[in-house]
């Protein structure tokens, strides 16, 4: 066909509900204020879409639906039948087939990972029996310390309470690096690494590293610095403490990288 239907305006589909096109993103004019919601709205200067979202007038009530820019795809699903994965942890993420982000802000990555510490990235590629009981993970722990006494620290930092608990029946091979940096002079630096097996039986009471740890010094410029990594046996967890020097602000971050196997 070589003739078109020509709409001037815009077109009412139902009692104001339009679909209406403009140069630039939507203003405040009689028609985009009048819209009611699900109203479209067609930028042709940029090759936007626009949606009403909110009753009433002005540009805030119309939200992006896409754009010209936003058509190339930076990932792609191709889902067969999966278990749909589950985020019950405030602002968390699972992606992958049966993976659960169950505490805030953690991560779940690939099939069935169990996400069960907060701030945690996991990844696992299937499980033995249980979701999560094969999988790897990266966890960061913060604190600081103003005085020449051990300190623990804490997956929310300084002050904190939130530890790496670990399930019942259950070995991680870990891998911890340290830094020390003093905030208050340009003379305070260290870097650790600590390497060990840890395992939990039935009971917080039941933690216990298995056989030698190794730490590593890899710099410290002030001597009574250290860091050391132990079993809790009073909260199930791996402890990761810090020493500082009296007087001197240190803070103090940990990355810790495990390989975690569970019943």
């Amino acid at each position: 066909m070589s003739d078109f239907f020509r709409i001037i305006r815009g077109l009412e589909i139902d009692e104001t509900v339009r679909v209406i096109q403009g140069t630039g993103a939507p203003g405040s004019t009689p028609d985009t204020d009048s819209s009611k919601i699900g109203s479209l709205y067609l930028d042709s200067l940029n090759g936007d879409l626009y949606i009403k979202y909110l009753t009433g007038a002005g540009p805030s009530k119309w939200r992006l639906a896409s754009s010209a820019g936003s058509l190339l795809q930076l990932y792609e699903e191709n889902p067969s039948i999966p278990t749909s994965p589950v985020a019950t942890g405030l602002n968390s993420v699972a992606i992958g087939n049966g993976a659960t982000a169950l505490a805030d802000n953690s991560i779940a990555l690939g099939q069935q990972a169990l996400a069960r510490h907060i701030d945690g990235i996991v990844q696992a590629g299937g499980r033995f029996a249980s979701t999560g009981d094969a999988q790897v993970g990266r966890y960061t722990l913060r604190g600081h310390t103003v005085n020449a006494f051990e300190t623990e620290i804490f997956l929310d930092g300084t002050a904190g309470t939130q530890r790496l608990i670990m399930p019942d029946d259950s070995t991680w091979t870990f891998k911890v690096t340290v830094t020390g940096h003093r905030t208050d002079a340009d003379d305070g630096h260290a870097g650790f690494t600590v390497e060990g097996v840890i395992y939990r039986q039935a009971g917080a009471a039941t933690t216990i590293l298995a056989g030698k740890v190794t730490k590593n010094v890899l710099a410290k410029l002030n001597r009574q610095w250290d860091v050391n990594v132990y079993a809790d046996s009073t909260n199930g967890s791996l402890k990761i403490a810090c020493t500082g020097q009296a007087g001197k602000t240190i803070r103090w971050l940990a990355l810790v990288e495990t390989v975690e196997v569970t019943n």
